[in-house]
């Protein structure tokens, strides 16, 4: 009997181009020289600054929409072999985005970025073939390789999957267990789910059930600590970033050549003295809190 797969909710969050979490206003200056920073980052050899700029040119997010500099650096990232590019280049082609809409192509780079070991692509991939209900045993497996990742989206859909028993049978250990690591991160409802499976547990007879139950019991008493920045999120993180790139890729001054990249500074032996042209090259998305959070947009503000 063939099964039938039923994924609940829209999980294809990651084609969401507008997010909570983006750089909106703030106070004049400080955007664009947060933005200099990631720039000069990029030019001088960092591919997550690269990124980030082809994103931040596609949705005009601290600088002016530019759809040429979008292209331009996104194919830079590519070829400094970045995994989030691989996955943003693919759901830009997938709805037609910076670059012509090519559905073969989108599915070409989503491999890139799974062949890599990015877990957000492995996601994407599994979700999108379980709700076509195609390579059923593979997309488990991509969703079991991303879970084992840390990749939250993967880690719950796995786990809402063992409740429900989407896999034939009810794993509720597996899924308590995977509750468990995500209720610390205040991920969805994984906290309450967590405390259910407790009780539950709890209230077992037997000494080895008894023994999980502790142990989810002091994951779900662990005090989170809730971290909030007192103004933009995404543009602290943004400035934490740059001068993170910064301190990476700046280590001898700029020469002032054209000369295009060929590996990041201060990898085989190159010092960080060489700068790209992009004006002189030839040239829906995630957004920049996308990039820096994940596909929900939002900041992480739990730790334990």
């Amino acid at each position: 009997m063939k099964k039938q797969w039923i994924i609940a909710g829209a999980l294809l969050s990651f084609l969401s181009f507008s997010a909570s979490a983006e750089i909106g206003e703030c106070e004049e200056g400080i955007c664009s020289e947060v933005m200099e920073r990631l720039q000069r980052s990029a030019d001088y050899g960092s591919s997550e600054a690269m990124i980030i700029m082809a994103v931040a040119y596609a949705n005009g997010e601290g600088v002016a929409v530019n759809t040429d500099r979008a292209r331009v650096w996104m194919k830079e990232a590519i070829r400094f072999r970045n995994p989030q590019a691989y996955h943003v280049k693919s759901q830009w082609r997938r709805v037609g985005r910076i670059f012509d809409q090519n559905e073969e192509r989108a599915e070409y780079w989503l491999s890139r970025a799974i062949n890599v070991g990015y877990a957000p692509a492995m996601y994407e991939r599994a979700i999108r073939n379980l709700q076509a209900n195609i390579d059923i045993d593979a997309s488990i497996e991509l969703l079991q390789d991303a879970a084992e990742e840390g990749h939250p989206e993967s880690m719950y859909t796995l786990a809402r999957m063992y409740e429900e028993g989407a896999l034939g049978e009810v794993y509720p250990f597996e899924a308590a267990a995977l509750y468990m690591h995500l209720a610390v991160r205040n991920f969805r409802d994984s906290r309450e789910r967590l405390r259910e499976y407790t009780q539950t547990f709890e209230a077992s007879d037997d000494a080895e059930v008894q023994a999980f139950a502790r142990t989810l019991r002091e994951y779900e008493n662990m005090e989170v600590i809730v971290v909030r920045a007192m103004q933009g999120d995404s543009l602290d993180i943004l400035a934490n970033l740059s001068e993170r790139l910064q301190s990476r890729y700046f280590r001898t001054p700029g020469t002032g050549t054209r000369l295009r990249r060929t590996s990041p500074c201060g990898q085989g032996g190159l010092p960080c003295n060489v700068v790209f042209d992009r004006d002189g090259a030839d040239t829906p998305a995630s957004t920049i809190g996308e990039l820096l959070f994940g596909p929900s947009g939002s900041a992480p503000v739990s730790r334990f």
